[in-house]
């Protein structure tokens, strides 16, 4: 007896199994992809620059080492019963050519041959301590409104410089105040009450954010503000 050919082998799968089967075998599971997800991630984390953060950092540095810088000011003038003046500088970036003069660099100054019976005698200033260069990139800004220290016309150096100090600063427009014997300053105290004197202040922000605000005062800012009856620091960050 011939046997019948028959049109195909029965296989037991439907064509709707065969598919799902197949989908199963050339897909991924939840875990695999889960993995594959952290290991972008990281990628991500470690090849995108974080500019941000390091710019916030760097401002972060510069406003903790001037605040030192005038802490330390403050406590010589009264431990060594003498002025101690911080005086601020305009010139153009040391490790960037051809850049514009801003306020980049501050250096601490001794007052010496001081005569108390004639006010109008300049004392001279000796360097007490090494020109400090802002980081690269920050700058204090030289606006009225963020900045009154250095762009009040009382408190802008006088020509005569002491013979101490760098050559890089000595033609630069400067401006300061002092650290006295008695805890005070020499910056105007025009407040009716030492309960609320007025803040002199100045702001740090980075180049980089000033440019792409046209001047504007950025998000990004540290603003250091000296009470002029006490010498006391004060530090406002948003």
């Amino acid at each position: 007896m011939k046997r019948r050919p028959t049109k195909g082998r029965r296989t037991g799968f439907s064509p709707v199994c065969r598919l799902a089967r197949l989908r199963r075998n050339v897909g991924f599971t939840l875990l695999e992809l889960l993995a594959v997800i952290i290991i972008i991630g990281i990628i991500a984390v470690l090849t995108i620059p974080s500019t941000g953060i390091l710019g916030s950092t760097t401002l972060t540095k510069a406003a903790e080492e001037l605040t030192a810088t005038l802490n330390e000011a403050s406590e010589t003038a009264v431990v060594e019963n003498t002025p101690i003046g911080i005086r601020f500088y305009e010139i153009a970036s040391v490790d960037i050519p051809d850049s514009e003069e801003e306020f980049r660099a501050y250096q601490l100054v001794r007052l010496t041959d001081i005569v108390p019976e004639d006010p109008t005698q300049t004392a001279t200033e000796v360097a007490e301590t090494d020109l400090f260069y802002l980081p690269q990139q920050v700058l204090i800004m030289d606006t009225p409104a963020n900045s009154t220290l250095v762009t009040t016309d009382s408190l802008e150096c006088e020509q005569q410089q002491g013979e101490s100090l760098p050559e890089a600063v000595k033609d630069a427009t400067c401006y300061g105040f002092d650290f006295l014997p008695d805890g005070s300053t020499t910056l105007p105290k025009t407040a009716a009450e030492e309960s609320e004197p007025p803040l002199w202040f100045l702001t740090l922000v980075e180049e980089t954010d000033l440019i792409r605000t046209s001047g504007e005062l950025p998000k990004n800012f540290i603003t250091l503000g000296i009470n002029p009856f006490t010498g006391t620091v004060r530090r406002y960050q948003p």
